[in-house]
């Protein structure tokens, strides 16, 4: 008889600095979840990892003077020494500067721009570096980011954008029909929430940056996952 499968992970953590103990605290508590679902007799897959991409850790490698791959390759090998150090039991360990996560990458994007769901405009605002977010100035709270609360940089490129706005009454029909899908329910009415106020297509590419998976159908845009 198969054995019933079992799919955890963590956050992969952001490489722009060392670990901290809330990310640990997240570790062995995704830790525990796997071993006692293996003790059951599930077939469990524990995943974690490390994102590597994006402006923050292109400028924190730029401020130590290294390129960004020997800058995320240290703070990874300090990772991995901290999962040994905690026995944390993870299946499998994803970096996206893998060349089989790029490649995912690259292959999702073409798939998407061949189904109509990306298109190229110009993005012109507020974004805020340690949050990698762009944000609108009704979002700005006394001219800084709402999440970290640091000043914000005045930007304008072109990107392309996913068009998430189309996919929102589908969303919401699915989550309707299937009430396991977002649980508890309390969770579930606060994304059912937020879908009814309706989505804003994201950008999905900078051009200011190199520090990411190229777009492989335009060069010159790179895409941040």
């Amino acid at each position: 008889m198969d054995k019933e499968k079992f799919y955890i992970t963590t956050a992969i953590p952001y490489m722009n600095a060392k670990l901290h103990l809330g990310q640990i605290y997240e570790f062995i508590l995704a830790d525990v979840v796997a071993r006692f679902n293996r003790l059951i007799g599930k077939d469990i897959f524990f995943l974690t990892g490390a994102d590597e991409h994006g402006q923050k850790i292109n400028k924190s490698a730029e401020e130590r003077g290294v390129p960004p791959q020997e800058y995320v390759d240290e703070m990874v090998k300090d990772m991995k020494r901290l999962l040994k150090l905690y026995s944390i039991s993870n299946d499998s360990y994803i970096r996206t500067t893998d060349k089989k996560h790029e490649k995912v990458v690259q292959d999702v994007l073409i798939k998407l721009k061949d189904n109509g769901d990306l298109y190229k405009s110009t993005y012109e605002g507020e974004y805020c570096v340690p949050c990698e977010t762009f944000l609108i100035d009704s979002q700005l709270v006394d001219g800084r980011c709402p999440q970290c609360g640091r000043e914000v940089e005045f930007v304008k490129e072109e990107n392309y954008f996913f068009k998430l706005s189309e996919y929102k009454d589908r969303l919401i029909k699915h989550i309707e029909i299937n009430p396991d899908f977002v649980i508890p329910e309390t969770r579930k009415n606060e994304v059912l929430g937020v879908l009814k106020l309706g989505l804003k297509d994201i950008s999905v590419s900078r051009t200011a940056v190199k520090w990411g998976v190229p777009i492989p159908f335009d060069s010159g845009h790179y895409c941040y996952v």
